[in-house]
């Protein structure tokens, strides 16, 4: 079998290191680690300290709360400012506790479940910026909880957009080449380093649209130009659904004949068709060489000899995908073009 995903590693030190973003604070940072919460939510921290919660979806949601730590809990030491973005209904459950490098916090206006002890023994707590109103009941109780939970030395600052407030909003986030992917996305880096191995240009316009779902076509072209954009060794073509004409023709012959796809059945191949996250992992897998996962995924949704299954496990064990909250795996969910070039990204050294 070929290991197609490991031209990446090839490419990435021919063309050399991704340069860092410049940062919200100003500085020139990167992304040091990102995170899924849940649906359509992600974490993402910088290399300066500047840690955000951002819903990409349609849908205000909450994320989870956590008894032992947050999955960024090591990291507690270099957060030095808290951003929950815009539909995130809550800050989630000790999550922040022990982060004494803290300075900043902003909140936006909506947040249902701001927490009771979330940022205990924040010592170094400054500022707390509120995009709603003083008078906001949910707000009121959280800086009564939060004057006594803190143990901050520091007289804290309250700043609000309402009632003629001197609310300040979050810090500016440079573009990264495209006016729709901010520096602290957690598909940044990912989308960064997809323009410079020449997997993807965009959208046109400046736009990456990293919310459009990602078709069958466009993730064998991705897979097919990140191994170097190989010609097919046959011209060959059973399906009565692409031609030669189409920009991903190439990349479909060549993914049939390194078996990482054979199409949709009826000699068609559908490249119009939504890449879903069980097709994601398995032409990802299959490209790679279909390696054995060393034991069953444990998510409760992925079905025990689908042909996913082990595409699951083995993305699962390498770093590529951890779910999506609630032990799930959502196999079924159609694919962003972030959540797709932030998976070959994460699977670009094996």
């Amino acid at each position: 079998m070929k290991k197609v995903l490991s031209v990446l590693l090839a490419l990435c030190l021919i063309i050399g290191a991704v340069p860092m973003f410049a940062s919200a604070g100003g500085n020139d940072a990167g992304l040091k680690d990102t995170g899924e919460l849940g649906e359509d939510i992600y974490w993402s921290l910088m290399t300066d300290g500047y840690f955000t919660i951002s819903n990409y979806g349609s849908e205000p949601d909450y994320v989870p709360n956590y008894i032992s730590g947050a999955p960024w809990s090591k990291y507690a030491s270099e957060i030095r400012t808290v951003s929950i973005g815009e539909g995130v209904l809550n800050i989630p459950g000790n999550g922040f506790n022990r982060c004494d490098k803290l300075e900043n916090l902003y909140l936006k206006e909506g947040i249902i479940d701001p927490g009771r002890q979330n940022f205990i023994g924040c010592t170094s707590l400054k500022t707390i910026h509120y995009s709603g109103s003083e008078s906001d009941p949910v707000f009121a109780e959280f800086r009564e909880n939060f004057a006594i939970m803190c143990e901050c030395p520091n007289e804290v600052e309250y700043h609000y957009n309402c009632d003629g407030g001197d609310y300040v909003s979050p810090p500016p986030t440079p573009s990264t080449g495209f006016t729709d992917v901010k520096s602290t996305d957690y598909f940044a880096d990912a989308v960064k380093w997809a323009v410079e191995n020449n997997i993807t240009a965009g959208k046109g316009n400046n736009l990456f649209k990293p919310n459009d779902k990602c078709t069958r076509g466009e993730i064998v072209t991705f897979l097919w130009r990140s191994a170097g954009s190989p010609e097919p060794e046959t011209a060959a073509n059973s399906f009565s659904d692409v031609k030669e004409k189409d920009y991903y023709y190439k990349a479909v012959l060549w993914a049939v004949e390194n078996d990482i796809t054979a199409g949709k059945g009826v000699g068609t191949f559908k490249p119009g068709d939504k890449c879903t996250r069980a097709e994601a992992m398995t032409f990802m897998w299959r490209a790679a060489g279909e390696p054995a996962p060393n034991g069953a995924s444990s998510f409760k949704d992925v079905v025990s000899g689908s042909f996913y299954e082990k595409a699951v496990g083995w993305a699962v064990e390498k770093g590529i995908t951890a779910g999506k909250g609630t032990g799930t795996f959502k196999p079924n969910d159609k694919c962003s073009r972030a959540e797709i070039v932030s998976f070959m990204y994460r699977g670009k050294d094996l």
